[in-house]
């Protein structure tokens, strides 16, 4: 018997998701024809959210420190993922998995014991996120994630996988037809993506990648937009030189600005965090002294960290670059090397908690993110305030923050620590 095949994608950032199709030797019916979703409803986080909802913080964070390392090993050049959305992806195959398949998707969500906390962590950690998003688009700060799921129409899911996607991921299974129209459902999933990324992630999924194999693509999009708590002004912006990873000096247009803000320096690393609109969220940018690019990233994870732990409120001018790129990746070779290999191999996979038999397995996932940073993000508002001052003691100068070498940069949620977004620049102009 032909074994059915799982294909999986991912795509993150200014709205990004993750996508996984599993594929079969047998379907019916046609595309787009209804949803199967259990009668269940979406699950209401408890008292214990906020631990429940970090602790998926901590492994999407881990999990994406992990991925970034691989993927930035690969070349020098720009890199912008979303942990958040490629962990959303993976927890909602780990659903379906057991033995050891289960076991080493676990491990790879850096997720201890059996895993019965993961989906009520992830449903947590939504809700959190949810509720950080202004409803008011009066107002410049947007923050919105979804879930989906794709699945041949005819083709038997299990109950209790169609009740886990619903309670804790608030999806159901939308019917379409891979067997006889696969690229028509390929496109369909990726206008759902364009739709809910605001049209920032186009073509998540390849030409090529869904075939009449497909059974199923679980898919996760987030998307984010918000001004500076402390927008920089246009006037202050002037090219300014930037030195590449590969050593040139380019012209690039540097934005400027002088203000308050959270840093620390260590051990040949400075880390300043530039918030967003409400101050839930923020920006920190890694800036590694001259020469130890390489070395900086190597120790990413720790001296992140360790950063964080010990910033303190400075005066800071801060000089650093306008940048805009779009990444994409197949994860299929990363994610392997992290440990998960099982899910992989057709031969060895077990996602008998999809559909009861151990016939599935995962053939990839796609992931892509879009990054774009200016002097404010939306609409901004503006006040005027005249301080009449009298002469004073003189002030220690600010800290010179001046982002004109390769640097790494971050989006996290301050109260749960979540790492939205993650990625380094080594040329803004590329």
């Amino acid at each position: 018997m032909q074994r059915r095949r799982f294909l999986a994608g991912t795509a993150g950032l200014a709205g990004t998701w993750a996508m996984m199709p599993l594929l079969s030797a047998c379907g019916t019916d046609s595309a787009e024809a209804g949803e199967a979703r259990a009668d269940v409803p979406r699950a209401t986080p408890g008292a214990n959210a906020l631990t429940e909802a970090t602790a998926f913080a901590n492994a999407s964070r881990d999990l994406g420190w992990d991925l970034y390392r691989l993927l930035a090993a690969k070349d020098t050049g720009n890199l912008f993922l979303s942990p958040y959305s490629i962990a959303a992806a993976m927890a909602m195959v780990t659903a379906g998995a057991r033995g050891e398949t289960a076991a080493q998707l676990l491990k790879l969500l850096h997720t201890s014991g059996s895993g019965e906390g993961l989906h009520p962590a992830f449903n947590a950690l939504d809700s959190a996120l949810a509720a950080t998003d202004s409803k008011d688009r009066a107002i410049p700060f947007e923050l919105t994630t979804a879930n989906s799921a794709w699945g041949q129409a005819g083709f038997s899911f299990e109950r209790a996988y169609l009740e886990t996607l619903a309670r804790y991921y608030g999806a159901g299974i939308q019917l379409a037809d891979f067997q006889h129209e696969p690229d028509s459902a390929r496109k369909a999933v990726n206008r759902w993506v364009e739709e809910r990324t605001k049209e920032r992630i186009k073509d998540l999924l390849p030409a090529g990648s869904v075939n009449t194999l497909t059974r199923l693509i679980l898919v996760n999009a987030i998307y984010f937009k918000a001004d500076w708590a402390s927008p920089f002004e246009k006037e202050l912006t002037s090219p300014g030189a930037f030195t590449t990873a590969a050593g040139a000096r380019k012209d690039v247009p540097m934005m400027r600005r002088t203000g308050t803000y959270e840093y620390a320096k260590g051990d040949g690393v400075e880390l300043l965090e530039l918030p967003y609109a409400g101050n839930g969220v923020s920006m920190a940018v890694l800036l590694p002294a001259q020469g130890t690019f390489a070395k900086a990233e190597a120790a990413l994870a720790q001296s992140a960290g360790n950063l964080l732990a010990s910033v303190k409120s400075t005066r800071a001018a801060v000089t650093i670059p306008k940048w805009q790129f779009t990444s994409s990746f197949a994860l299929k070779e990363a994610l392997s090397a992290l440990g998960a290999t099982d899910a992989f191999d057709a031969g060895r996979a077990d996602f008998s908690g999809m559909d009861g038999r151990k016939d599935l397995f995962l053939t990839d996932v796609f992931h892509k993110a879009f990054v774009r940073v200016d002097e404010k993000g939306t609409e901004a508002a503006a006040a005027t305030g005249a301080v009449v001052g009298a002469t004073s003691a003189p002030i220690d100068p600010p800290v010179q923050f001046t982002v004109d070498r390769p640097f790494i940069f971050f989006i996290r949620h301050r109260e749960t620590g979540t790492v939205l977004f993650a990625g380094r620049v080594t040329d803004p102009a590329a």
